[in-house]
């Protein structure tokens, strides 16, 4: 396979991805994989060049597996794409540790989990970037593991830096994170309250994925929570 054609493949796999069209994704990054493992192995001058390639191209295969729910295959993926970062490069091995928490997470390593996603959130600092994303998957995993206040350290931390910065994409995750803390906390009154504030920031920045995830967690609550429906931030959202 000819370098063109393996840069065309990595373009359309990793647009494919962004669609949501996974196994295709899969499917056009897969042969190009061992030709560029191979000449990375050969050494000399394409090796440099394939390394470039084989990197996104792992990155792009790891994410369409996990969202496949092929959780051992994204986690060697994302394990092999690491390994081709080189150790400067703070901000690669940041976002690589950052998915191969999600797939621990997912896989319910939570240990494994923990220990990647400091990882992440201390690489992408070092990179000089904010921390946010990386911050509230570790958030996640705490609270998958029983440790709310670690995870809600966390959040609140997240929440200040994207208010600072005026990150409303951010800024919205946080306050959904918070709402789905307190909900695993026993205390509905507050996941309505951070669930509804997300539902606002996520309406005016447009985050419409976001916006419905938020409305059914919203939902769940106080379908599990009657004596919520009277909260006043919920009501005054039903007139927006």
């Amino acid at each position: 396979m000819q370098w063109d054609q393996i840069v065309r493949r990595i373009e359309e796999a990793t647009a494919r991805s962004a669609a949501g069209g996974y196994r295709e994704a899969v499917e056009l990054i897969a042969p190009c994989l061992q030709p560029l493992r191979e000449e990375v192995a050969r050494g000399g001058e394409g090796a440099g060049h394939a390394r470039e390639l084989l990197f996104p191209a792992l990155n792009t295969a790891g994410i369409a597996l996990y969202e496949l729910r092929d959780l051992p295959s994204a986690m060697r993926a994302f394990q092999e794409a690491l390994g081709l970062v080189s150790e400067g490069n703070m901000r690669a091995i940041g976002a690589t540790l950052h998915e191969m928490a999600r797939v621990a997470c997912d896989s319910k390593d939570f240990v494994a989990a923990v220990e990647l996603g400091k990882g992440a959130v201390r690489a992408t600092t070092l990179a000089d970037c904010e921390p946010v994303v990386a911050m509230q998957t570790l958030a996640v995993i705490y609270q998958h593991t029983g440790n709310f206040e670690q995870a809600e350290k966390l959040l609140r931390l997240a929440r200040e830096s994207c208010e600072a910065r005026g990150d409303l994409i951010g800024l919205g995750m946080a306050l959904h994170e918070l709402g789905m803390l307190a909900a695993a906390r026993r205390n509905p009154d507050e996941a309505v309250a951070f669930l509804t504030k997300a539902i606002r920031v996520k309406r005016v920045c447009g985050n419409e994925m976001g916006l419905m995830t938020s409305l059914i967690q919203l939902h769940e609550v106080v379908h599990n929570n009657p004596e919520t429906a009277g909260h006043p931030l919920l009501n005054s959202m039903r007139v927006m």
